[in-house]
């Protein structure tokens, strides 16, 4: 396969104990369908919190002008890629082949995606038990007001106004 960038052979590299297609000139990485899941959960390789934090500065919605009007093809089929803000926000912008077949990251976005991933679940491990405090409010919060409408329904005036109600529907149907 080619490089979609600079159209150097792409080379068998192992990162993450995936194996992956990296062009020794550019140093992009094309991975298959599927690669980027397994990388990004495992997190044998470690990053230095500058990288983490050059990261999260990044952070972006959309994609940049010049990566719309950048057209790279797929290595695989030869269709031109979409540019994607990786994660909807990350900054991090690949090409994805829109067969399916998979992504190309520049160099250093692959450590980049990675370094995101980590730091994103790191977070929701920490905030767990919060949110779960306040998903478990709200569920009482959403029980008790239940409860009350089934009180305010069953109450005598509430049968009153349903029977007014139909006796209305009633009177518009004659």
């Amino acid at each position: 396969m080619k490089c979609p960038r600079c159209q150097s052979a792409l080379q068998v590299a192992t990162y993450e104990n995936v194996e992956v297609d990296r062009c020794a000139q550019c140093q992009g990485v094309w991975l298959d369908q599927g690669e980027i899941r397994q990388i990004v959960t495992t997190q044998d390789e470690k990053f230095t919190p500058e990288l983490v934090q050059e990261t999260l500065k990044k952070a972006l919605t959309g994609v940049p002008r010049d990566e719309q009007d950048s057209v790279e093809l797929c290595p695989k089929c030869s269709t031109p890629m979409n540019p994607q803000n990786y994660n909807y926000s990350s900054g991090i912008i690949v090409d994805v082949c829109p067969g399916g077949h998979g992504l190309w990251l520049d160099r250093d976005e692959l450590e980049k995606v990675q370094a995101h991933e980590e730091h994103w679940q790191a977070k929701l491990e920490k905030e767990r038990p919060q949110w779960n405090r306040l998903a478990a409010s709200a569920a009482g919060e959403l029980e008790e007001y239940r409860h009350l409408q089934d009180v305010k329904n069953k109450a005598p005036h509430g049968f009153v106004w349903r029977q007014f109600d139909r006796l209305l529907a009633k009177l518009g149907k004659s």
